[in-house]
């Protein structure tokens, strides 16, 4: 049986349409109070498929397990027709996020001829205007959800590829 993994309808019409190809999840087994004594978290070497993390700090040391490893298909929960194949995952904090994983991310993006225009989540049928960046807009899209962006957390950045059911 595969796992499924839940999306908004706006993020399953962006993995449709190829606009998203990762995802950010908490990292549920860090209290916030020790975000910042953890430096970085890496595979441990006995990990085979990236599913097994462990933590640097010496004053919080944990071992990890990442719901999702590399390899895994999942099932989009409402979408009987489409599942997606985890191909990487890695740790980081919330904020590192660069502006291309923003957009990988799925953000919604126009152009008008002038200026590139990034979806505001926050506030339905707005959007951000230059100098307004693909990581104000993600960070939108993770307010939204999550409401915790000043928090830094870490989470789980998976990307994936999509794939459709054939009947």
């Amino acid at each position: 049986m595969k796992k499924d993994i839940s999306f908004n309808q706006e993020m399953i019409e962006a993995i449709r349409n190829g606009r998203k190809t990762q995802t950010r999840r908490p990292i549920k087994k860090i209290p916030p109070e020790v975000y910042d004594k953890i430096k970085s978290i890496t595979p441990h070497k006995s990990s085979k498929n990236g599913g097994l993390f462990q933590t640097d700090s010496k004053q919080y040391s944990l071992f990890i397990k990442c719901r999702y490893p590399v390899g895994e298909v999942l099932q989009v929960r409402g979408c009987d027709d489409l599942s997606l194949k985890v191909t990487s995952i890695r740790a980081e904090r919330l904020q590192y996020i660069s502006s291309d994983d923003a957009e990988a991310e799925g953000i919604h993006m126009e152009f008008d001829g002038n200026h590139m225009w990034y979806q505001d989540y926050q506030k339905k049928d707005t959007m951000f205007k230059y100098p307004s960046s693909r990581v104000d807009s993600f960070r939108s899209l993770w307010d939204s959800i999550y409401n915790n962006w000043s928090d830094n957390p870490w989470v789980w950045v998976i990307s994936f590829e999509k794939l459709y059911k054939l009947n």
